[in-house]
């Protein structure tokens, strides 16, 4: 493990400690938290990317819920694939925690079953990443064409590249930021451009729940991440 990955890693163990330390009324705000620093970092988002070659994220999460206790992979880079996937439908309203928290972490008290949840989850997701970066994982010769490798087509592009350069161009000018804020936006704005060339529509639902955050209540570019996000709607990515 290199420095830069080293040290990135450190920083999202801390973010899933923060996640497990969140008290259970604020644990959304800290799931976006992490969620926002994954995809501002490169070098994790290439091995995510990696774990999510081949990985049909439906079937497993289908397997690991089949029964009345969570199941988890035993594999480290499916539990990435797996956990990841599963915060960002968290984030997205897609699977619904109190539920899921009832089902197989039920408890009296919600704080209680949320720290069981903590513990089974994003206890085993940080050390599965860590497993998975020190066995240098590498990608399959001939990924499969999975939800996470799904290619991006060229209209989904050709409609949102000007959106991108509109916001490009409108942090060029700087109004009503910070430098920090400026700084964050055009990383998460970089970060959307890699995810659409290098990577497949998993990573591409990530980068976007970091740039919807980075961005909201950014009056000059509301309408330029209102249209990106309908047309990745209107394309099934999101």
């Amino acid at each position: 493990m290199n420095d830069n990955v080293q040290h990135a890693y450190q920083i999202f163990v801390n973010k899933c400690e923060d996640v497990t330390a969140s008290r259970y009324i604020m644990s959304g705000n800290q799931i976006i938290g992490l969620l926002r620093y994954l995809a501002a970092t490169p070098c994790l988002m290439e091995y995510i990317s990696k774990c999510n070659q081949g990985f049909r994220y439906r079937e497993e999460f289908e397997r690991a819920t089949s029964s009345i206790l969570f199941r988890m992979p035993t594999e480290p880079s499916k539990v990435v694939a797996l956990v990841t996937g599963m915060l960002y439908e968290i984030d997205r309203n897609r699977l619904n925690i109190n539920s899921f928290l009832m089902k197989f972490y039920g408890n009296d008290d919600y704080e209680e079953s949320y720290r069981l949840f903590c513990k089974g989850i994003i206890e085993p997701y940080s050390r599965a990443l860590g497993q998975v970066i020190a066995d240098g994982i590498e990608p399959e010769d001939e990924p499969l064409q999975t939800e996470s490798r799904l290619p991006v087509s060229e209209a989904v592009k050709e409609q949102i590249y000007p959106y991108i350069c509109a916001i490009e161009e409108t942090l060029e000018s700087g109004a009503a930021l910070t430098q920090e804020r400026a700084d964050d936006m055009r990383t998460m704005t970089e970060g959307l451009k890699y995810a659409f060339e290098m990577a497949g529509t998993k990573m591409i639902k990530i980068v976007w729940t970091g740039m919807r955050s980075v961005f909201a209540g950014y009056k000059p570019t509301v309408s330029y991440i209102r249209a990106i996000e309908k047309i990745l709607v209107s394309y099934a990515i999101l």
